[in-house]
């Protein structure tokens, strides 16, 4: 069982990453790579959910949202290539995903409760 990290301090969409404890350094033992708390955009146009990653220096590169199939993860990478050459093998397989979302129209007090409690 994995300990549950430590609510990240506050950040605001846009700001840069910051020192703080990630599921990343614990799971490499790297300790020096920095984390972002705001990094999803909701966009009512299309039904996606990504991310965008602020560099340090409030660069905004190519975010895209990955799967490692066998530590069953989803991370955050600039470069799918490169994560790949690096976690895929045999077994492990890291996949680009894309997250949507359903819109769904609760009209009664009944369905609002129904749907809160699934």
């Amino acid at each position: 069982m994995q300990t549950p990290l430590p609510d990240p301090p506050p950040s605001s969409a846009g700001s840069p990453p910051a020192m703080v404890d990630n599921s990343y350094n614990r799971k490499t033992g790297v300790a020096d790579r920095p984390a972002e708390a705001a990094v999803w955009i909701l966009n009512d146009a299309s039904d996606r959910l990504t991310a965008q990653w602020i560099n340090s220096d409030g660069t905004k590169p190519a975010t895209t949202l990955a799967y490692l199939t066998t530590d069953r993860v989803m991370v955050l990478t600039g470069d799918i290539e490169a994560l790949r050459a690096t976690y895929s093998d045999g077994a492990n397989q890291v996949r680009a995903v894309e997250l949507r979302y359903q819109r769904r129209r609760i009209q009664s007090y009944e369905e609002r409760v129904e749907y809160a409690a699934a």
